[in-house]
């Protein structure tokens, strides 16, 4: 059986489920949580018999069942997050493959591969951008601070190479080149009781 066989069967009969649509995210957590502790508690049982411990028991078709409600219940939560649970299962595997020098790897589609090298420079990158323009804004900050108080700011000089990196960052964000300057307003004097009024 495919995961995606688990999926659409999921799908369909959640559909189903008397008050499905009351569950969220965090109830699905739980539930995964509560049944690989079943897991636990069923290979407990199984041991128990094994080792002539008193109390209850179980066997190798109850840890199977267990383990197939977790496996259950693990995709209903993967179907809320949205995430491909197979692909996720290869792509973790290869990696582990590849960390210790493994040959045996999964199949796993192309583009499934290179969306993740995508997303995960995407990412990289957005993460580097905001981190250096919090860096930047709390430097402006700073210094607007410290003219605020009327203390010369040891940063002053730098503050408007740091304004240009940042407008640099939104430019490079909106892929699109800067607007062109504005023309600078012209000035025009009148002569009034003697007196030059400037207007812009």
């Amino acid at each position: 059986m495919k995961f995606q066989t688990l999926r659409n069967a999921n799908t369909d009969r959640q559909r189903e489920w008397p008050g499905n649509e009351k569950i969220d995210i965090a109830f699905r957590a739980i539930e995964v949580a509560g049944e690989f502790g079943e897991v636990c508690e069923a290979v407990k049982k199984y041991l128990r018999e094994s080792r002539a411990i008193a109390g209850s028991t179980a066997t190798i078709s109850d840890i199977a069942n267990e383990m197939a409600d977790a496996i259950i219940a693990l995709d209903l939560l993967a179907s809320q997050l949205e995430i491909n649970l197979g692909e996720a299962v290869a792509s973790k595997f290869n990696l582990t493959s590849a960390k210790y020098g493994l040959k045996t790897q999964l199949p796993q589609h192309q583009e499934t591969l290179a969306g993740d090298r995508r997303q995960n420079q995407n990412q990289s990158g957005e993460l580097e951008d905001i981190s250096a323009e919090m860096d930047r804004m709390m430097l402006v900050i700073e210094t607007a601070v410290r003219w605020q108080e009327g203390k010369d700011s040891d940063n002053h000089q730098t503050i408007l190479a740091l304004l240009q990196k940042n407008k640099a960052v939104r430019e490079k964000r909106s892929k699109s080149p800067p607007p062109p300057p504005e023309p600078p307003k012209e000035r025009v004097y009148k002569m009034k009781a003697g007196v030059d009024v400037r207007q812009s």
